[in-house]
């Protein structure tokens, strides 16, 4: 009864802080939940927040990841791996090492083991975050295609980092070359276990679909089934549970179009099955944070090694410097940024063979784009995720030492990043303006004309051996609709027949007209 009324708890804090965000749109939602996260444990309901650390990373961030290796594009995924890579590995490798450095400097007390988990911890972002801030404004190109795959490749990336950083904290074991050999073995292991298994799962849910079974329930309980079980296998075989479940969800991604057969009911289900999901997740990891936050805080107050106001300033010092590195490798990069294959091999042998490729005119400038991309690095819910799944004690029984106050550094650099990114954002970019009476307004006849195409698409998607004659007949029949609408003759007759194929493809394949 505690867990269930601890959870109903949650699930009020969740809709009251979507209400309070409706009316207040320019405070991040992040940090309505954390208030109210607060506010919560301030109330008179005599409960104490306690759960698992061992089980959440298990239970939030592997359903997290995976949904958005789903939902990642895949074009601009590889369109932009140069620039997301400097981002996510090379950036966030830098970050681990002098941000480990520089926390070891200004909290002595902390062992550089420690220092390295918590600049591991803090290097992923978050674009989830970041959208609510910007919804207003217009970023200049692909930066947000860039800090997507970044946010994505990252976090892959700063957990794999936190997960050797913390076993060294946890044995006081130490060797650079068996960190090495374990960050690749761990890295190259999970992203092959992944697609693999990713993909066997995909052939599951094919498979099923062929024999017949079309339950809607059963297919995407397999899919929300499916982070959960690598993770939990890559794990077990000393793999990056983490990388494994990012490549499964880009596999699922690029398995897409095998799925495309898949009813509108089911992709309809699945999709709000899953946004419904990762929200509550989402939600509950801030409202997590606020509801524990009071009591680390006083912890913190009452331990006499360090104090609050001393964290507080370290941690201002801490984003300060992770911003400045971020904003110094953005600025260096520069051409590899605003364009991804600047220094390809391709460009390489263009060189080589005397022709020179078209220099665009840059659409910003150099110290503005890394400015831009230096504050829209803002850090969320996979930095609480990760410092909330630090265990209470390590293997030799004693307490983790710090605990409370990594978890107090991180919630006030994720607490800087929004604050910083809310205010000076929308200072210095413009509003994005309403660009829908500048789209092109379709006539009557071109408007049924993309209609029918699309349908004739989905019945050829959708032909089988047994409805193959009937799908011959229709598509002829709309074959000899679109003739007429090409040679700009269209009876009155048959406009009522076009409305009614209009209807039955829009109560069928919603999806798809809105994707024409």
């Amino acid at each position: 009864m505690e867990t269930l009324f601890l959870f109903l708890i949650m699930i009020v804090g969740i809709i009251f802080s979507a209400v309070i965000s409706k009316y207040v749109p320019k405070i991040p939602l992040a940090l309505i939940q954390i208030s109210i996260g607060i506010l919560m444990v301030l109330l008179p309901l005599n409960r104490e927040v306690h759960f698992e650390p061992e089980i959440f990373m298990v239970c939030v961030i592997a359903p997290l990841v995976f949904y958005e290796g789903q939902k990642v594009s895949r074009k601009e995924l590889w369109e932009l791996k140069g620039p997301i890579l400097l981002l996510a590995f090379g950036l966030v490798l830098l970050s681990v090492v002098l941000g480990g450095i520089v926390i070891h400097w200004l909290i002595p007390s902390m062992p550089l083991a420690i220092s390295f988990a918590l600049a591991a911890i803090i290097s992923p972002t978050d674009t989830v975050a970041l959208k609510s801030i910007v919804k207003n404004v217009k970023l200049p190109t692909n930066i947000m295609g860039v800090l997507e795959g970044e946010s994505l490749i990252n976090d892959a990336a700063g957990l794999v980092s936190f997960k050797v950083a913390l076993g060294v904290a946890l044995t006081g074991v130490f060797s650079v070359k068996e960190a090495s050999v374990s960050f690749v073995v761990a890295a190259i292991g999970g992203v092959v276990l992944g697609a693999f298994i990713g993909v066997m799962f995909v052939k599951l849910r094919l498979r099923l679909r062929k024999m017949g079974l079309e339950e809607s329930e059963l297919l995407i309980l397999i899919q929300l089934a499916t982070p959960f079980v690598i993770y939990i296998l890559a794990e077990k075989l000393e793999f990056s549970g983490i990388l494994a479940v990012v490549a499964a969800g880009i596999v699922h991604g690029f398995e897409h179009d095998k799925l495309q057969k898949t009813t509108t009911k089911l992709k309809l289900v699945s999709n709000n099955v899953w946004s419904t999901l990762v929200y509550f997740l989402n939600s509950l990891v801030f409202l997590l944070l606020g509801s524990i936050l009071p009591s680390v805080i006083q912890e913190i107050w009452d331990a006499a090694d360090v104090h609050v106001l001393d964290l507080v300033l370290a941690s201002i010092l801490i984003i300060s410097f992770l911003m400045f590195l971020r904003f110094i490798w953005v600025y260096v990069l520069y051409n590899h940024f605003v364009d991804p294959n600047y220094g390809s091999f391709e460009d390489y042998l263009a060189q080589l063979a005397g022709k020179k490729s078209v220099e665009k005119e840059p659409e910003i400038s150099r110290f503005k784009y890394a400015f831009i991309t230096t504050l829209a690095g803002v850090h969320g819910t996979i930095s609480l995720a990760t410092a909330l799944s630090i265990p209470l004690i390590l293997t030799n029984g004693e307490a983790f030492p710090l605990r409370n106050e990594l978890l107090f550094i991180t919630a006030c650099v994720i607490l800087i990043s929004l604050v910083s990114a809310t205010i000076l954002l929308p200072l210095i970019l413009p509003k994005e303006k309403n660009e829908l009476m500048l789209v092109p307004i379709l006539s009557e006849a071109s408007a049924y004309q993309k209609v029918l195409q699309q349908t004739i698409v989905r019945l050829e998607q959708n032909r089988t051996d047994e409805n193959h004659y009937v799908l011959n007949e229709i598509i002829m029949e709309i074959g000899s609709k679109l003739t007429e609408i090409e040679t700009g003759y269209v009876r009155d007759e048959n406009r009522k027949i076009i409305a009614e194929v209009l209807k039955t493809a829009q109560n069928g394949e919603a999806d798809k007209l809105m994707s024409c």
